[in-house]
């Protein structure tokens, strides 16, 4: 059932793509190309394929005020909920210098590489980059996420639903886009120490709530919008924010054990997590319960394989890895209650299947 719709996505992505390289002038397409590229490169369009499903299951119902009888007018404003998170991952991969995504070059790579491809590199001591490719790809990966964001506006705004609806709709869209900063925001400062010199990240809540702005924001908003687009506006809405809420903490928790596991392959380098001592659920829970030793060997920098090995087996010796499978079930199960009381029971489907990730 996912992979028909994930397919239905795909073409609707091309299409797109292929009308704005037909309507662009030759200075654009470059990068209209790159985009059309790099979004094309798989991803699981979970947060598309959500908001289908609800709105499909709703407006098959006799409830809530929905006069939309065609199915395919969702698809519009599901893939800008693709191209918003698409535009954070261009982003994000600066700030955390990853090279790699879904088993690729990163957007600010690939740029990195078409300067290389095309000129020669120059070497300088900037105050921010030190070669002319790394600058070159920065810029244009920046510009990239720049750009997705306005096609996401672009696709609400010429989406074929009412006035209110779609006010509305971009009403929610823009507050889950300051969520997602804010919570860019609280993860770069835990990868730091604040001003007072005392760790910010050693703590679950804060960063349970980082995880809820950064990662299940926008997948809350694909359900929500699901329900509003189908003609829903108050309680039925707010549940669905709910169920990705605790969906979305769920996958980022499983994506947190995934950097852990060699046999799970997410795109990125194994024991990412490790190497760039970033906070996780795992991290804060083994450095609240690890003994002094442990604690050392947690904090080593430039960390080899070995290294890698042995912080991971910290991990499991303190519980850190059962706890947060167990968390992750558990805010995955109060999604499932949710589902069932809204009688969505398609959506269950896409609750398990972000367990099997790990299982």
């Amino acid at each position: 059932m996912i992979k028909a719709y994930q397919a239905k996505i795909n073409k609707e992505l091309e299409n797109f793509f292929d009308l704005r390289l037909k309507e662009s002038d030759g200075n654009l397409k470059p990068l209209l190309i790159s985009l059309k590229s790099y979004i094309g490169n798989g991803g699981k369009r979970i947060r598309p394929v959500s908001m289908i499903i609800v709105y499909e299951d709703l407006i098959k119902k006799p409830i809530g005020r929905s006069n939309i009888n065609n199915i395919d007018n969702i698809y519009l404003p599901a893939i800008a909920i693709e191209l918003l998170h698409n535009a954070t991952l261009c982003h994000d991969d600066i700030m955390d210098e990853d090279q790699m995504r879904r088993g690729e070059p990163s957007c600010h790579k690939i740029h990195q590489e078409q300067y290389l491809d095309i000129a020669k590199e120059i070497t300088y001591k900037g105050d921010i980059f030190s070669r002319d490719s790394m600058r070159y790809g920065t810029s244009m990966a920046i510009m990239a996420g720049n750009i997705l964001n306005h096609f996401a506006y672009e696709c609400i705004i010429q989406s074929r639903f009412g006035d209110k609806i779609i006010r509305t709709a971009l009403n929610r869209f823009t507050d889950t886009i300051i969520k997602i900063n804010y919570g860019q925001v609280q993860d770069m400062a835990f990868e730091n120490f604040c001003s007072s010199g005392k760790d910010v990240g050693v703590n679950e809540e804060p960063y349970l709530e980082m995880v809820s702005n950064k990662t299940a924001a926008l997948l809350g908003c694909s359900l929500e919008l699901g329900g509003l687009f189908a003609g829903q506006y108050d309680n039925t809405c707010k549940k669905l924010y709910n169920i990705g809420i605790n969906l979305g903490t769920a996958f980022q928790v499983i994506d947190d054990l995934m950097d852990i596991d060699p046999n799970k392959n997410k795109g990125n380098t194994f024991g990412s997590d490790i190497i760039k001592k970033k906070k996780t659920l795992l991290s804060i829970y083994a450095a609240n319960k690890a003994d002094s030793k442990q604690k050392r060997l947690m904090s080593k920098q430039n960390m080899d394989l070995d290294d890698i090995k042995t912080v991971i087996q910290i991990y499991h010796d303190t519980g850190a890895v059962k706890y947060a499978m167990a968390l992750a079930e558990e805010m995955t199960n109060k999604a499932i209650t949710l589902i069932a009381d809204l009688k969505l029971n398609r959506l269950s489907e896409l609750a398990n299947l972000l367990l099997k990730r790990v299982n």
